[in-house]
């Protein structure tokens, strides 16, 4: 028997089939840019903190080991006029998932991982019972 399908009926189901591989290999890819929730965020991380103005801005740098679900490292902050970090703390947090949460002194740090990116809210609370926020974004140095 002849088939009666169109040669526009075949060409319809090929870009139908190109399509779908499309979308297939771009969810592989996205799984393969989003590492999973086990995934380690020991390393070095280098960013900004931000306050409410320009000049609020610090340049930082954290060296993170994670032992299971805990956070512990260092804190760098980059003098802006010798453009060297220097030390400035400990931190001491926890990892569920791509949420995470540290101190560093009087500094409260909560945000999300995302792959090779972390940005989150600080919160500065000082002895005199002042308290500010600022905005974190660190990406992982490879």
């Amino acid at each position: 028997m002849l088939s009666v399908e169109s040669s526009g009926g075949r060409m319809l189901r090929n870009l139908a089939s190109v399509a779908l591989l499309m979308v297939l290999a771009a969810c592989v890819q996205t799984a393969q840019e989003e590492p999973s929730s086990n995934a380690s965020m020991s390393g070095t991380w280098v960013g900004e903190i931000s306050g409410s103005h320009p000049e609020d801005t610090v340049t930082v740098r954290l060296v993170l080991k994670e032992q299971g679900e805990q956070l512990i490292g260092e804190t760098f902050a980059k003098d802006p006029i010798l453009d060297e970090f220097y030390p400035s703390g400990s931190l001491e947090g926890m990892r569920s998932g791509s949420s995470a949460q540290w101190k560093v002194f009087e500094q409260s740090v909560s945000g999300t991982f995302s792959g090779d990116s972390f940005s989150g809210r600080v919160t500065i609370e000082s002895d005199s019972g002042q308290s500010g926020e600022a905005t974190i974004r660190l990406q992982r140095q490879r």
